[in-house]
């Protein structure tokens, strides 16, 4: 393409400067990402370059036009300048970050303190999730959040988001496996009540399933002490030999030996 005058290559060079460095300056500088500041509307890139380039090579184009252009163009550069400072405050300070979290291993309904900065005094504010699963938050402060690692988690990183805005832990919450230690009576006939302990359960009753072969039945006697959970079951008609499966959310763990069911 050629350039027909010293102006119009200045002016050229205006358009690549607005495209490619105040772009890239807004794009890369702390937290304007988060707003995505692309020039969705006139001055986008895509739109308005091709545009300028095609009037500033036009030989047809007079000096009287481009002193016009090239004020145009310094009007939106400082236009584009006075965003960049006026979002400066916002972006530094609703970017959040996570330092530690503790305790970095429990079971489900373990309580998980998360120290940061930078997140919501609003508990509606923030988002906590483990491994993808959303957690509910129990208190909140600017520096701190209070979290239940709820039935439904699994061992995974732990991410807290403040308006669309994410921090990750370095490092990641590990789910205490559940595990059913024993039961009782291990032979039984259909209507008899079977005695279980397991460990690292849920603290309510309504988040453990109990089935017998395919058949789920209720819970009864449901008690958890220092991550020690007994509860009790009765075994439902059509049950056949074969092992208990216990269901936690999507988590499932069956005994190790089979129940025998007499005739």
């Amino acid at each position: 393409m050629k350039i027909e005058n010293k102006s119009k290559f200045v002016h050229f060079f205006i358009v690549i400067i607005l495209r490619y460095k105040i772009d890239k300056l807004l794009t890369l500088y702390k937290g304007l990402q988060i707003y995505k500041l692309r020039y969705r509307g006139f001055f986008h890139s895509e739109r308005l370059l091709p545009i300028v380039l095609r009037y500033l090579s036009n030989p047809k184009t007079n000096n009287t036009m481009v002193k016009y252009v090239s004020k145009a163009l310094l009007m939106l550069a400082i236009g584009h300048l006075f965003l960049f400072i006026g979002c400066n405050e916002t972006s530094t300070i609703n970017v959040p970050y996570i330092s530690s979290f503790t305790p970095l291993k429990g079971r489900v309904d373990t309580v998980v303190t998360i120290v940061g900065r930078n997140f919501s005094r609003t508990a509606s504010g923030n988002m906590v999730n483990i491994n993808g699963y959303r957690c509910p938050i129990i208190s909140v402060s600017d520096t701190e959040i209070v979290i239940k690692a709820v039935p439904g988690i699994s061992s995974g990183i732990v991410s807290v988001t403040v308006h669309d805005l994410s921090a990750v832990a370095i490092n990641s919450f590990e789910l205490n496996e559940q595990v059913i230690e024993s039961f009782e009576p291990d032979t039984a006939m259909v209507g008899e009540q079977i005695n279980f302990t397991g460990r690292f359960f849920s603290d309510k009753v309504d988040s453990v399933h109990v089935r017998f072969n395919n058949v789920e039945v209720p819970i009864a006697n449901y008690t958890v002490v220092d991550e020690v959970a007994t509860f009790s079951a009765v075994v439902p008609a059509n049950a056949y030999t074969g092992k208990v499966t216990v269901r936690i959310a999507a988590i499932e763990v069956e005994t190790e030996k089979d129940l025998v069911i007499k005739e």
